[in-house]
């Protein structure tokens, strides 16, 4: 026997005009809290503006750009998660440096590493080449070392700056009864306590990630110049097959 389809009958109709009308309530429902949270960011926004006697247009220019006052920002934030030279946070930064740049000094020896192993092919020294490939394979272990340190370090740096910022957070709002003045009696900041935990979070994750992503492509720069001149000087001074040979490590 053939069985009746659900939306056949008139009980499986209903069913799905009681479905379709739900999810357009849902999606319409969305769409006007979005537009509401809109409303309300772009009226406490005219409101800061119109208190610092600025225009919406002006503040929003501002907002979104990267301007004087936003250096200023940064390098006040970055007096409060580096206090000093001697600090922890100092000394994870000079670390995470320090491989950062054996990373680099890592990928110049390994291109290298492929010249030669090409030149050995070429000149059909077979044994040359077996000796150079392991010597390739074998610096898969201080690479893997490397960059796995680097992902730590900037860990640890992010959980550095978090703990610091937090502290001056903590030392601000939490006495003479700022965060309840501020939460409750001031409108020109909402979510107070979300800024003071996952915002700050976010900052401090961002930041020291943003410093790997930074001084990496820095030192390839410098490095890989340096390297060039020294294959330079070894061409222009005779130094033949010895200018392909590794020089920096």
């Amino acid at each position: 026997m053939a069985l009746i389809p659900m939306l056949s009958t008139k009980a499986g109709r209903q069913n799905a005009a009681i479905v379709g009308g739900t999810v357009t309530v849902l999606l319409l429902t969305r769409k006007w809290t979005a537009s509401v949270r809109r409303r309300r960011a772009r009226a406490q926004a005219a409101a800061i503006a119109i208190q610092e006697g600025k225009s919406v247009t002006q503040a929003a220019r501002e907002k979104k750009s990267l301007n004087k006052r936003f250096i200023e920002d940064l390098r006040s934030l970055l007096k409060i998660v580096i206090p000093g030279l001697k600090s922890k946070e100092a000394r994870l930064l000079g670390l995470h440096t320090a491989f950062l740049f054996s990373r680099t000094l890592i990928s110049i020896y390994i291109a290298k590493l492929d010249g030669i192993l090409v030149k050995s092919i070429v000149d059909r020294k077979v044994a040359q080449f077996w000796l150079r490939l392991c010597h390739w394979m074998a610096m898969g272990i201080p690479a893997c070392f490397v960059n796995s340190m680097i992902k730590y370090l900037e860990s640890q740096l992010g959980q550095a700056f978090r703990n610091r910022l937090t502290q001056h957070a903590i030392k601000r709002y939490m006495t003479a009864q700022v965060f309840y003045s501020v939460s409750n009696l001031d409108s020109r900041i909402s979510n107070v306590d979300q800024l003071l935990t996952d915002d700050v979070s976010r900052f401090c994750d961002n930041l020291a990630h943003l410093y790997s992503q930074l001084s990496k492509p820095v030192l390839d720069v410098i490095l890989m110049s340096t390297q060039l001149v020294l294959l330079s000087i070894n061409k222009i001074q005779g130094g033949g097959s010895a200018a392909v040979a590794p020089t920096t490590l």
